[in-house]
């Protein structure tokens, strides 16, 4: 039902283009018929073209190279064909490790689950995720046993767990948060952990958590950097308690990187914040 209710959503936005050829047509003859072409010429542009524009963005300095993909949303708006284009952008970056900070779905039909992620299983560095809120219930759509089943043998997930890596020289501790919003994180882990350590969550509020000095960068998604930047309303509409947007910020002196992700939830909908694949290089003897 969920996924229904979005997909009519999803295909009732086209009736935007009739209303704005009628207005075109009939003329503009007062302030409501020109804020109406504006707003019919945003949300055009958000729903039918920024929101399938995959931008590249290249950050910080060093030789470990991370590929960072992050709320991917695949159901009611996006599917199998945007995901390949997204895997085609990573794979052409060519990172040593691939981070995916959670939220794989929204309004996804649970028959779908077994085939939407298919593309992920192309990407050629490793790749490791933790789930987001949306894919966990209460909060999201599906059991854990059920989202890791669909990801088997093609991302290696670590919820509140923790792998050891050599990549480049470097060695270090890739740990990740669970899900704060579905109640699913723990913390413990983290604090014992000693050395060089990357940290994953979906969720940045998880930052103000706990405490580790020897945490060198925590990459986190879930804000979508509001999703729809209409200043500084957008602010409004990002879920979490402390002001995270997008970006690097600084939790008790350690780095916390917040991607605004690829997909969309609620509105089929992204303006001036297109879908973004980053690659972050990193120092970690820095």
């Amino acid at each position: 039902m969920r996924y229904l209710f979005f997909r009519l959503l999803f295909w009732a936005s086209w009736l935007v283009f009739p209303v704005f050829a009628f207005i075109i047509h009939d003329g503009v003859h007062g302030w409501a018929e020109a804020l109406t072409i504006m707003f019919s010429f945003v949300f055009i542009w958000g729903r039918f073209v920024e929101r399938y524009i995959i931008v590249e963005r290249n950050i910080g300095q060093g030789d470990l190279k991370i590929g960072i993909i992050s709320d991917l949303h695949l159901g009611a708006y996006k599917g199998q064909n945007f995901l390949t284009r997204l895997v085609d952008k990573i794979n052409a970056g060519e990172p040593d490790l691939v981070l995916i900070p959670g939220d794989f779905v929204f309004a996804a039909k649970a028959k779908d689950l077994g085939q939407m992620f298919e593309g992920l299983g192309r990407i050629k560095a490793p790749t490791f995720a933790v789930l987001g809120n949306h894919d966990l219930k209460p909060t999201g759509e599906f059991s854990k046993e059920e989202i890791y089943r669909a990801l088997e043998g093609k991302v290696k997930m670590i919820d509140n767990k923790g792998v050891d890596l050599e990549i480049r020289g470097h060695r270090f501790h890739l740990l990740g948060i669970g899900s704060l919003m579905a109640k699913d994180d723990n913390y413990e882990m983290v604090e014992r952990a000693r050395g060089k350590i990357v940290l994953l969550a979906h969720n940045p509020d998880s930052a103000h958590k706990f405490a580790n000095k020897d945490v060198r960068v925590m990459i986190c998604g879930h804000t979508h950097g509001g999703q729809i930047k209409f200043w500084p309303l957008h602010k409004l509409l990002i879920p979490c308690v402390h002001m995270f947007e997008r970006g690097w910020h600084d939790v008790k002196g350690m780095k916390v990187f917040v991607s605004s992700g690829t997909g969309e939830v609620g509105l089929p909908l992204r303006f001036l914040l297109m879908p973004e694949v980053v690659f972050m290089r990193l120092n970690l003897d820095a």
